[in-house]
């Protein structure tokens, strides 16, 4: 049997979630299913979390260092 990993991505406003699940798959590459179609033999691998301070987005857009180096206010 191989397995397959997937990285799963949760974009937020202000928060990024992840997760790494490795799937069972059979000799083909296809995720192994039963006659319901639920998967099989699937573990979470990581999971994890990035919260950015309700201000993140202010302090960036304000920052000189994100500006590029053409740009000129006025």
């Amino acid at each position: 049997m191989c397995f397959k990993n997937i990285l799963g991505l949760d974009l937020g406003v202000t928060s990024i979630g992840w997760a790494l699940i490795r799937f069972g798959c059979d000799e083909n590459g296809k995720i192994l299913r039963d006659e319901d179609g639920l998967i099989l033999n699937a573990e979470i691998i990581a999971i994890g979390v990035r919260i950015f301070p309700s201000n993140y987005r202010k302090n960036c857009r304000n920052s000189h260092h994100n500006k590029s180096p053409g740009f000129r206010e006025g």
